[in-house]
Order: structure tokens, then C-alpha cells, then sequence
């Protein structure tokens, strides 16, 4: 039997003529959220910020382990 493991993926958005850097996360049917990127947290922790406001937004209550890096960011499996 196979079990289901939603994933979030976060990325780094660069910086625009009008926004700071931002941190988006999104799940693989298009959900998501973006937060500005906090200068005063380390990288791993501005991403895992994201997924944890994603996971929020969607009424979510499973626990988040970081998976890995990515070309553009990282991946949470969440352990439900």
C-alpha cells in the first residue's frame, strides 16, 4: 500500500525594483505562499518560515521535516 507524503517546495524570489527578496512555498496543485524575506534568520530557516505559513493557510496540523536542498531551494516532507 502506498502512503501519500504531501511535499512543500520553497524558493528564493530575488529581489524587484519595488520588493525585497521573498521566500515563496508552494504544495505540487499550486497552493501557496510568498513572505518577505526575514534578514535576521538564517536561509534553512527563512524556507522552513514559508512552509510553515503554508501549512497554516491550509489548515494543516502535520509535523515538518526538511528534506533537502534544491537548485532554487529546499523540500519539507510533512510526517502526517
Amino acid at each position: 500500500m502506498d502512503t501519500y507524503m504531501p511535499t512543500i517546495e520553497t524558493k528564493l524570489l530575488p529581489a524587484t525594483g519595488t520588493r525585497g527578496y521573498r521566500v515563496k512555498a508552494q504544495i505540487i496543485d499550486g497552493q501557496s505562499v510568498t513572505i518577505d524575506h526575514n534578514h535576521g534568520l538564517t536561509t534553512e530557516q527563512n524556507h522552513r518560515a514559508a512552509a510553515e505559513n503554508l501549512v497554516k493557510k491550509l489548515s494543516w496540523s502535520p509535523v515538518l521535516e526538511a528534506g533537502g536542498h534544491t537548485k532554487t531551494g529546499m523540500v519539507f516532507i510533512l510526517d502526517v
